[in-house]
């Protein structure tokens, strides 16, 4: 797993964004899907959305923002807290075995993220 940063400072159609936080990362697992909106609803928009450890250790699904571009290879920008590790996270939930997979994962990443600190 890959070292990353988290937020940004980007600008994007016109707009200035101001970075509120920046975290070194790791990713975990790659994915797409849509957000639920207040209502429960499906947004009509598919958005990247990697699962990250945090270097505080947050670990979760992030909801990459489309219209903003990172300025680095292996940066990720969103202005969505995280979504908390679920099975209802994964696109596949007929795959009983994806959330173990992630907390494996998980595990292992938090342990070398010990270590190597």
């Amino acid at each position: 797993m890959k070292p990353a940063l988290f937020f940004g400072e980007y600008t994007a159609n016109g707009q200035r964004f101001r970075r509120i936080a920046q975290q070194r990362c790791w990713d975990l697992a790659r994915m797409s899907g849509r957000r639920q909106d207040e209502d429960g609803e499906l947004e009509d928009d598919w958005m990247e959305s990697p699962v990250l450890l945090l270097e505080n250790g947050t670990a979760g699904r992030f909801w990459l923002d489309n219209g903003i571009s990172p300025q680095r290879e292996g940066e990720y920008v969103s202005s969505y807290a995280p979504d908390p590790l679920t099975k209802r996270m994964f696109l596949d939930t007929g795959n009983t075995a994806l959330p173990a997979l992630a907390k494996r994962y998980l595990g292992e990443a938090v342990v070398r993220y010990e270590r190597t600190g």
